[in-house]
């Protein structure tokens, strides 16, 4: 599992001990839904990626104000972006496992 930190110069990724940017995780295991909305996390990527979708999520969360990242991490409601695993590279994988 990775987690990766998305912000715009101007905010910084830390300031005074708290993260002012998404946290997106990207990960290979299942399940992992209840876990990264109970972090405040702004986004789960499962892989294998489709990274059109990954980039366009990158640059929503870009534009989402520090306030809102904040409530999120503090457990209020805000957008969460889920990005299942890409269906056409997961069908590709178990035709080549038989």
């Amino acid at each position: 599992m990775t987690a990766v930190v998305v912000s715009t110069p101007k905010e910084g990724r830390i300031q005074n001990g708290t993260i002012r940017g998404a946290v997106v995780v990207i990960t290979t295991r299942p399940n992992q839904l209840f876990t990264a909305l109970a972090a405040g996390v702004a986004a789960l990527l499962e892989k294998p990626l489709a990274i059109p979708k990954m980039l366009q999520t990158i640059s929503r969360l870009l534009c989402v104000s520090v306030e809102t990242r904040l409530a999120r991490m503090a457990g209020k409601v805000a957008q969460f972006h889920y990005l299942p695993a890409w269906p056409e590279a997961q069908a590709i994988g178990a035709a080549g496992t038989g």
